[in-house]
């Protein structure tokens, strides 16, 4: 059951993880399976997004240290077991209606963002 206190580690999470939406779906998706082990091409079939994208996005979280691979396998990719509490939390509230709608605008938002910071600097 989803527990509104949780709002502010979850937006600050998504804030300082999300800056496309590549990245938000492969977060929801191991919300869902946090067991799950992807590869590039399985995700991209998940999401719908081109493989560049979504290789773009896993390498970003590789280094965040959400995903992490095995050396001996590293077309596999898994969620990080110190990441597991944050997204026991983000499934949670992506079962509550109202959480879910509050989350996706804070993932819209920090996209927005982060997508502009670099627009208008170039001379």
């Amino acid at each position: 059951m989803y527990n509104s206190k949780d709002f502010p580690e979850l937006s600050l999470f998504i804030k300082d993880t999300v800056d496309c939406f590549e990245k938000w779906n492969i977060l929801i998706h191991y919300s869902r399976q946090p067991m799950a082990q992807e590869s590039i091409c399985s995700l991209t079939k998940l999401t719908g997004r081109p493989e560049e994208a979504i290789k773009k996005a896993i390498d970003d979280l590789l280094m965040q240290g959400v995903l992490y691979s095995k050396e001996t396998s590293r077309e596999n990719y898994h969620l990080s077991s110190e990441k597991a509490p944050i997204f026991e939390k983000l499934k949670s509230g992506m079962t509550d209606k109202s959480a879910r709608l509050r989350l996706l605008m804070v993932a819209v938002e920090s996209i927005r963002v982060k997508s502009n910071s670099g627009k208008g600097e170039k001379k």
